[in-house]
Formats: C-alpha cells, sequence, structure tokens
C-alpha cells in the first residue's frame, strides 16, 4: 500500500501544522492573512512560530510581515516571505 511521506507541510491552519510539527516531526511553513484574533490563537502561534521545525512564515502584504514583527519580536526577518496574492482590486466606479 502507497503511503503518503510528505517533505514538509505548507498551510495557513495554525493548529494543524503546530500537530504536524510535535507528533509527525515535520517541517512546516505557516501562510498567515492576519494577526490573530484571540489570546489563545496568539498563544498557539507563539508555540507554533517558536518550534523548531517551523521553517518560515508567508505573509501576503509588507505591512503583515511589519505587523508579525511587532507582534512576535523573536521572530526573524528573514523568517518571513512576503508573497503578494495576484488580485488585483477592482474600483467601484467599473461597476457603475
Amino acid at each position: 500500500a502507497l503511503r503518503f511521506r510528505p517533505d514538509i507541510v505548507y498551510g495557513r491552519d495554525s493548529l494543524g501544522l503546530w500537530l504536524t510539527a510535535v507528533w509527525l516531526r515535520k517541517p512546516v511553513f505557516f501562510e498567515a492573512h492576519a494577526l490573530p484574533t484571540s489570546l489563545s490563537r496568539h498563544r498557539l502561534w507563539t508555540r507554533l512560530l517558536r518550534h523548531p521545525r517551523c521553517h518560515g512564515v508567508v505573509v501576503t502584504t509588507q505591512a503583515l510581515r511589519d505587523d508579525l514583527i511587532r507582534t512576535f519580536p523573536f521572530l526573524s526577518e528573514k523568517a518571513i516571505l512576503v508573497a503578494p496574492d495576484a488580485a488585483t482590486p477592482i474600483a467601484a466606479e467599473a461597476y457603475a
């Protein structure tokens, strides 16, 4: 039988990635689109981002990168990649 054995795991679910790092002992990369909105989520992110198997964070804006560094000062600037999405906002006038 075939078994799925990834070399790395990339995702947006902080709990799933933390469990992957801890239990499956796989390197993980976290994609963040906003800062955590609750104390419990902040604590989970701290555990994930401090984990030795968390190798980096991908964000979509420079502003979010700056906010992450302010919120989690232990994060290395080198560990955060800004990868803008390909969406271009359309002006409201285009629908008029």
